[in-house]
């Protein structure tokens, strides 16, 4: 697990160096993150990660609890629950989220198997991301990484990539991602593989 005061990914800019973050993450067998900053509770999956960020305690005494348990199927997991306290002591308990601890990790299987990128041709970017046969993309999409925001939220201008076909060991999208704005020079692509449950 790795506790910090900014929450990452989904539509937070809030470091800069957010995708060297990730990358670091990507390699260790990270499989959540507890963030608060922006006084909102909301649980978010992505990268094969779970991130639950903490709504702010000032608005009414609570605390969080993270406890260690087990799935249904007897898999490792912490549940993560907020708990409210009433004037006369009493304790109310809300389930917030379950952090699996075995496993690939939730969202795992909609990363892209490879991610193709042709040659910039009147500002577009043509792009092919391969899913696996075990995917189960709602939407896949591309953008720019928005270098120029930093320091809060940004809700993208994420491209859709369309269905190509199936090839050996998975599935295509394609498309082109306009690039006409950016910077010459070496930049980076994101790309999301949307689940059906959100992850």
């Amino acid at each position: 697990m790795l506790f910090q005061h900014f929450p990452v990914g989904r539509v937070y800019y809030l470091l800069d160096d957010k995708p060297q973050l990730l990358d670091v993450l990507a390699g260790h067998n990270v499989r959540g993150i507890l963030a608060g900053h922006i006084h909102a509770e909301d649980v978010c999956r992505f990268n094969g990660l779970t991130q639950v960020r903490f709504g702010a305690v000032k608005s009414g005494p609570a605390y969080y609890w993270i406890e260690k348990g087990a799935a249904a199927d007897g898999t490792p997991q912490l549940r993560v629950s907020r708990v409210a306290l009433a004037s006369d002591g009493s304790e109310t308990t809300t389930a917030i989220a379950t952090v699996p601890l075995a496993g690939a990790g939730q969202g795992h299987e909609q990363r892209p198997l490879s991610v193709r990128l042709g040659a910039v041709a009147g500002g577009r970017l043509p792009v092919t991301i391969q899913v696996g046969n075990h995917a189960e993309p709602q939407r896949v999409s591309a953008q720019p990484y928005p270098q120029e925001v930093f320091g809060g939220t940004w809700a993208g201008a994420w491209q859709d990539l369309t269905a190509a076909g199936s090839t050996p060991g998975g599935r295509q999208w394609s498309g082109t991602v306009d690039v006409s704005a950016m910077a010459p020079g070496q930049q980076r692509l994101q790309v999301r593989v949307l689940a059906q449950d959100g992850a």
